[in-house]
């Protein structure tokens, strides 16, 4: 049994591709064989792991200048000078590809581009068996646990075809298969090589590419920045209209048409993730408050500010008045839908009765190198970062510039919260960060217990996500 994850938010900018990426490394390094799906067309986890940088360095002032010049004239005279921050001094230029792929056509556009434009079967099923059509991320480190079907930027062009299928609300066997063709990629790849665990990364939008990709889990993740942006985004649906019953009927279709359908049973949605909040030390009447409450606590963790504290408060309070959510009843996992509410209904799995977690706090300099290195948090070293961002404790001792620049960064730093005192460095500061990251891995985590659901059914509370494992 393969266990299919959906990372999921109608917001851009919610963490979706940081939690894919992190979560997959999680599951990877707990020896669970795991694939990250790139559906979303901007490629983000694609981009990830591309970790090609271009050594040399170029002048860009002469281009600068024309670019410039090219404004002022556009304008008819002088220019006002927009104000900006001064650039780091160090000038490392990097290939562009870096940034966004070049590599357009890859395996994964190529197997809809068989199926809907080509209508090759035999196409698609031999892309589905070639060993090369997935790539395999950071193998000395994974070992062969962590693998990736890179995106593409083309996959736009089938939506087209996804979405007249998803209108005509008729039991046609023409709908099927472009409404269950992610569902087929997932399964058969699946089979194929064994995964335990598929984590899909999809687009900020409720496209028809979303909806079906969605359709084809068995979990929604969804990730939510403590903002009132990305709070808003949590109101739209997680899960699509009543186009979607026929999808679950069993009709009389031929035997190749079985593979594409859906699954009977809706996804279930998971807990809502909030990250890229502030933290701050507790105030003196905190610190009395939890010694009377929990004398065993720990009286000097940090907290969660004010503001992103009652963004988590309106969101389990939303949740809680939510009609279009059913609370997962028992230990036993539900059966199939009923008819009264195959679509009407979103089944909602609480982890130890939570359903919004504050889940992590901003970590600006870690994750910075996470994506520079294409290293995710259970891999990535002090040496890793030291190495590339040039943060060498002797040098910054020795060298006034660096020292400068590290009282700056300091400031900034302190600014958000993140140092206790001057006497930290970026290094220290990195350590800090991926540490606070990597506990959220260890069970227990929540209120100095293991906090584990008792449902029977082999849980895995890698990241305290209550995801079901296969045993």
């Amino acid at each position: 049994m393969t266990v299919k994850v959906c990372v999921y938010n109608y917001k851009g900018g919610a963490s979706k591709t940081t939690i894919t990426i992190n979560l997959s490394a999680a599951f990877a390094k707990q020896g669970k064989k795991v694939l990250i799906v790139d559906l979303d067309p901007q490629c983000n986890a694609t981009q990830f792991w591309n970790t090609d940088y271009d050594d040399a360095t170029s002048d860009t002032g002469s281009q600068s200048a024309d670019a410039a010049g090219a404004l002022v004239a556009m304008a008819g005279g002088g220019e006002t000078r927009v104000g900006s921050d001064k650039l780091h001094l160090t000038k490392f230029n990097s290939d562009m590809s870096a940034f966004v792929s070049d590599m357009l056509k890859t395996p994964l556009y190529q197997m809809l581009n068989a199926h809907f434009t080509l209508s090759k079967q035999d196409r698609l099923d031999k892309l589905l068996n070639d060993a090369t059509s997935i790539s395999e991320c950071n193998p000395d480190f994974f070992e062969g646990k962590l693998w990736l079907l890179k995106g593409s930027q083309l996959i736009f062009k089938f939506e087209r075809d996804i979405t007249a299928a998803l209108e005509d609300q008729s039991l046609a066997d023409k709908n099927v298969k472009p409404i269950g063709i992610i569902n087929y990629i997932l399964n058969k790849l699946a089979d194929k090589h064994n995964f335990d665990v598929i984590i899909l990364d999809v687009s900020p939008s409720n496209s028809s590419l979303n909806q079906i990709s969605a359709l084809s889990c068995d979990y929604i993740l969804p990730p939510c920045n403590a903002s009132l942006y990305s709070g808003v985004a949590r109101r739209t649906k997680a899960l699509p209209g009543k186009q979607w019953e026929p999808n679950w009927e069993q009709g009389e279709e031929g035997q190749e048409l079985i593979p594409f359908r859906l699954p009977k049973k809706p996804p279930t949605l998971l807990p809502i993730l909030v990250t890229n909040y502030g933290m701050e030390a507790p105030t003196s009447a905190e610190l009395l408050s939890r010694k009377r409450r929990a004398p065993g606590s720990d009286l000097n963790a940090r907290t969660v500010r004010f503001q992103p504290s009652q963004f988590v408060y309106t969101l389990e309070n939303y949740l809680k008045s939510c009609t279009t959510i059913k609370r997962e009843a028992g230990t036993s996992a539900p059966g199939p839908p009923s008819p009264s509410r195959r679509t009407s209904t979103i089944e909602l799995r609480a982890n130890c009765g939570r359903e919004a977690i504050a889940f992590c706090p901003s970590v600006p300099v870690s994750i910075a190198a996470t994506e520079a290195l294409g290293r995710p948090f259970v891999e990535i070293t002090l040496e890793q970062f030291s190495d590339f961002y040039g943060f060498d404790k002797d040098e910054m001792k020795t060298s006034q510039k660096a020292l400068k620049e590290r009282s700056a960064l300091l400031k900034k730093l302190m600014e958000y919260n993140l140092l206790d005192s001057l006497a930290d460095n970026a290094n220290d500061v990195f350590t800090r960060e991926v540490s606070l990251v990597r506990e959220l891995r260890e069970p227990g985590r929540v209120a100095g217990e293991r906090c584990l659901p008792s449902r029977g059914d082999g849980l895995d509370d890698c990241f305290m996500i209550s995801v079901p494992m296969p045993v």
